[in-house]
C-alpha cells in the first residue's frame, strides 16, 4: 500500500458506511409512513340519473347533506345524467336527487 493512501481508504469506508446507513434509514422510514390512500381527505358521491326505462335524465339536482354537520353540497347532472357531489369531508351523507316531473330519490350513505 502506498504511504498516505490509508487515509483515503478510511474516508471511503466511512463514506460507504454513511451512505448505507442513510439508505437503510430511508427504507425503514418509508415502511413506517402511512399510505396516501389511508389518509382522510375530501371525497365525492357520484351517480347517474335515469328514469325507470333507463333513459338518461340531464339537469337533475344531486344534493349531499352531511348528517353530522348539516352542510349541503349540490350539483346538477350533466348531459350524460351524471352528477358528482364533492368535494366532501368524510362522514355520513344523505343524498337527495330531484328532477322536474319525477319523484324525489333519497338515500343514506
Amino acid at each position: 500500500m502506498v504511504e498516505g493512501s490509508d487515509g483515503r481508504w478510511r474516508t471511503a469506508r466511512w463514506f460507504f458506511r454513511l451512505a448505507f446507513a442513510a439508505a437503510l434509514l430511508v427504507c425503514v422510514g418509508l415502511t413506517w409512513m402511512p399510505a396516501m390512500a389511508q389518509t382522510a381527505g375530501p371525497g365525492a358521491i357520484q351517480g347517474t340519473v335515469k328514469d325507470s326505462s333507463g333513459a338518461i335524465i340531464h339537469g337533475a339536482t344531486g344534493c349531499g347533506e352531511n348528517v353530522g354537520t348539516g352542510i349541503e353540497t349540490t350539483r346538477t347532472s350533466s348531459s350524460d345524467g351524471i352528477y358528482n357531489v364533492g368535494p366532501l369531508i368524510p362522514g355520513n351523507y344523505e343524498v337527495t336527487v330531484t328532477a322536474n316531473g319525477f319523484a324525489t330519490f333519497k338515500q343514506q350513505m
